[in-house]
């Protein structure tokens, strides 16, 4: 769906998950912020990562858990048969969810 991806653009959890030398950074919680980190990932248009990136963001949240029906806490990203079926916003505050 055209509008819903940002091309090249780098995203915001890729730039802060490794150093260029494969090093994870330290993120600060003087620095970082919800607030901070979000304005960061929206900063010139972008809406939500590709989604092999957004699914591997999902991977790495620390409080992802499946529940007994089989669904996902927080809710899965909107990737695969969703991501041509939903619309921008919804991708955006599921990606919003997932960063809070």
């Amino acid at each position: 769906m055209p509008g819903t991806h940002v091309g090249n653009t780098v995203y915001a959890y890729e730039n802060r998950r490794h150093d260029g030398q494969g090093r994870v950074p330290e993120m600060s919680s003087d620095t970082e912020t919800f607030d901070s980190l979000w304005a960061y990932c929206t900063e010139n248009k972008r809406l939500v990562p590709m989604p092999q990136e957004w699914a591997e963001l999902h991977g790495m949240l620390a409080n992802r858990r499946q529940m007994p029906s089989g669904g996902w806490e927080p809710p899965a990203p909107l990737i695969l048969a969703a991501w041509h079926c939903t619309m921008p916003i919804e991708k955006q505050l599921r990606f919003e969810e997932h960063i809070r």
